[in-house]
This record gives C-alpha cells, structure tokens and sequence, in this order.
C-alpha cells in the first residue's frame, strides 16, 4: 500500500471540490454586485442580498475545505500502527481514510473510503491493529495494513 500516492489521489480530489466552490462563490459574488444603476426594482435588490448571502455561506464552507487539504497534506507524514485520525487503513475490500469524509474514490481496483471520525465505521476501526477484524455491515473485515 502507497500512502503518498493514495493520499495524493485523496488531495486531487478535494482540490477538485476546492475549485468548484470557488467558482460558486465567484458566480454569486457577480451576482451580488449587480451595479445599482443597473436594479429596476426593490426584487433586484433582494436577489442581490440572497446573491450576498450565498457568497458568504460558501465561502465558509470553502474555508472548511481548505482545512481538510491541510489535514490530508499533515497525514502525508504520519506513521502509525494504530488506527487514529489521519491513517489509512487496507483492508481485503476497501482502503480507509480516517479524518474527513468524501466521496468514494477508485484506485487500484479498491475504492478509498474516506470517513470523518465521528462515522459508526471510523468509530469501530479506531484503535485497531493490524490483523484485527471489524464487521461493517453483514461484512467482516481483517485490517491488513496500517499507515
């Protein structure tokens, strides 16, 4: 198991989610400053707040995705051999992410499941050592590696 490159693949991935929110933000920050000269009626001047207030929910979603980069670009360096927050965990099935949670992502015929820490399967797996078994579903998995 390649933590560097399964992790960068995980990186890709947010810096993909990164980009589109930016350019949300950005479209709505275009509609939000619509030139005054330009509103015909008091129902411009509303779309503009709700423009307003969009911006600013994204970008704080923005900043929290910017956040989890910076954790994934943390778990780089981590070593473990236990499971905690920021490992990878592999399994017969599926490799796991322990710290933030996106979509599943192929790679090498397995998926990566990235998990955030308060999710049922990252709560079973934490602490775990290799060679122990979590059952996740009807499933029981042995934990192979650990990183």
């Amino acid at each position: 198991m390649d933590k560097q490159a399964i992790i960068k693949r995980i990186m890709e991935e947010q810096e993909g989610i990164i980009k589109s929110l930016d350019k949300v933000i950005k479209l709505y920050k275009t509609t939000a400053d619509i030139d005054e000269d330009n509103t015909l009626d008091p129902e411009d001047y509303s779309h503009q707040a709700e423009a307003q207030e969009m911006r600013l929910r994204y970008e704080q979603r923005l900043k929290g995705e910017q956040q989890k980069l910076s954790f994934l670009e943390s778990s780089l360096h981590i070593t473990t051999d236990i499971v905690k927050s920021g490992a990878l965990i592999e399994t017969d099935l599926y490799y796991f992410f322990i710290g933030l949670s996106i979509h599943p992502i192929k790679m090498d015929a397995k998926q990566i499941l990235c998990v955030s820490e308060k999710a049922p399967v990252a709560q079973q797996l934490m602490g775990k050592q290799v060679g122990d078994f979590v059952t996740i579903g009807d499933k029981e998995i042995e934990i192979k590696d650990i990183k």
